[in-house]
């Protein structure tokens, strides 16, 4: 149940609150100010995330540029999650360089106290080789792991109650699209994810759950990833699928991939 309140606060403090108030995650001013207050009070994410915008250009480049830095409405993809996972409350930030990295840190030399692990763009780790990389800065517990190359809006407090309930080495947040054969399809038993079909035919298709790009990561679940090359789809998944410790997140915010011009469109039209 809520009540009302009245509250009398610095402008500065206010100009900031509003500066996270976006329509989305956040949809007024009350609902920033509850988001703020609770994640302060209860603390119930984890307050590191690594933020993945390496890869090679073979993997990322959109007309000439890295997908990361694609715009809608503005401002930079990468910045957009970098808002998001500060919205949810998370206080440290890694960024995950490879290709066209010095573009990414120009775009984000006014976001502060964020840390880079950079690959060279012609030897790429793969997605779970940068997140061994960053190993030395997580801390004991979970942590997030967050593509930089698409819009979500998950609640991750929920996510994280769900992930720690369910006492797994990984969560992925999972979302519905109208055409899963683009994408890894989960296959589920309750929660626990059984299998990834990746790029099925739309024939085969047996659901259409896909990897979001958003993990919640247990760090002892580093230790199967191994040295050199590696991907989480390849090198990791099937690992933890195997010991029943890949869990899914069913979420029911909004996720959008834009990956061409007129996907770009749309997502100017339906992102605020």
């Amino acid at each position: 149940m809520k009540q009302r309140v009245t509250l009398t606060i610095d402008k500065e403090i206010l100009k900031k609150i509003d500066s996270i108030t976006d329509g989305i995650l956040l949809t007024n001013r009350s609902h920033a100010v509850e988001s703020i207050l609770r994640s302060s009070l209860k603390g119930k994410i984890p307050k590191q995330a690594l933020l993945l915008a390496s890869g090679s250009k073979e993997t990322m480049d959109f007309q000439g540029k890295h997908r990361a830095l694609i715009e809608v409405n503005g401002k930079t993809l990468i910045e957009h999650n970098l808002d998001y996972l500060k919205s949810q409350g998370v206080e440290e930030i890694i960024v995950g360089l490879g290709y066209q990295s010095d573009q990414i840190k120009t775009v984000l030399k006014d976001y502060p106290g964020l840390r880079f692990i950079e690959e060279p763009e012609d030897i790429p780790s793969g997605s779970a080789g940068i997140i061994k990389k960053a190993a030395k800065y997580f801390e004991e517990g979970s942590f997030i792991v967050a593509n930089a190359t698409d819009l979500k809006q998950i609640n991750l407090e929920k996510m994280y109650s769900e992930h720690k309930k369910n006492n797994c080495n990984l969560t992925i947040a999972l979302t519905t699209v109208k055409d899963p054969e683009r994408y890894g399809v989960a296959l589920l038993d309750g929660q626990k994810i059984t299998r990834f079909i990746q790029r099925p035919n739309s024939v085969d298709a047996v659901g259409n759950l896909i990897n979001a790009g958003l993990y919640l990561v247990e760090k002892e679940a580093l230790e199967l990833i191994p040295e050199g090359f590696s991907t989480l789809e390849n090198d990791l998944f099937p690992k933890l699928t195997r010991m029943n410790s890949l869990n899914g997140y069913a979420f029911p915010g909004t996720w959008i991939n834009p990956k061409s011009d007129e996907e770009i469109a749309i997502a100017n039209k339906i992102w605020k």
